[in-house]
């Protein structure tokens, strides 16, 4: 495994959060996008700017140019990717457009929390971190 960006980190031991970089890995405009599961400690060998607590509790990016998004901004990055909703990015420019994906994000995870709480041998791994 080598170090390549553009570059999501998403849970691979998290169903929904593997199912989102299922639907990306199909998706036009992200044939370019690296994936890491958080859980490998490879990932924190070629990305030693991760903390790995950081990336337990929010989906990160790293773009082309080396700035890391995290949370909402990560999302935002990500569809500003699929040219069918590019030609709509400035609505995610607005104010209304950031609170919509703000909302879509916190919604998220928030239910990616409870998921892993609910799940025995998540809760076991992350009872501390989330």
């Amino acid at each position: 495994m080598e170090r390549k960006v553009p570059a999501l980190f998403y849970d691979g031991e998290c169903p929904m959060c593997t199912r989102f970089k299922q639907t990306l890995e199909r998706a036009e405009g992200f044939e370019n996008l690296s994936y890491f599961d958080i859980n490998s400690p490879l990932t924190y060998e070629l990305f030693k700017e991760l903390d790995p607590d950081a990336c337990l509790d929010e989906v990160h990016v790293i773009c082309d140019e080396g700035k890391i998004y995290r949370g909402p901004e990560a999302v935002e990055w990500l569809l500003k990717l699929n040219p069918k909703v590019s030609q709509w990015t400035w609505l995610l420019d607005s104010k209304m457009g950031q609170k919509a994906v703000d909302y879509f994000y916190k919604t998220t995870n928030k239910l990616r929390k409870d998921l892993i709480k609910r799940c025995l041998g998540c809760n076991s791994r992350n009872n501390n971190s989330l």
